[in-house]
């Protein structure tokens, strides 16, 4: 899933998943993660190729997920933690 939905590289969820102990992200991980794909996002606003329209695409519906997944974890998970990072 952190790959695949959230465009982690391979060393990346391989990293983090080692740190949990488990197959699960941090909320301070999936924040960076999220404005780094808001950022990608943004950088690709003007396209001239359809590669890069698939890729806007493709890194938007990533972006959407990681957004979705950081809502409902701060709403259904509420902890001091959580909350600092609002």
């Amino acid at each position: 899933m952190m790959q695949v939905d959230l465009l982690f590289t391979a060393e990346a969820a391989a990293k983090e998943m080692t740190k949990q102990g488990a197959a699960r992200v941090s909320f301070g991980v999936l924040k960076r993660r999220y404005e780094e794909l808001l950022n990608r996002c943004n950088h690709l606003l003007e396209i001239d190729t359809q590669e890069e329209q698939d890729e806007r695409a493709h890194v938007r519906l990533a972006c959407i997920k990681a957004f979705l997944l950081l809502l409902f974890g701060w709403t259904f998970f509420p902890s001091r933690t959580a909350k600092s990072l609002i």
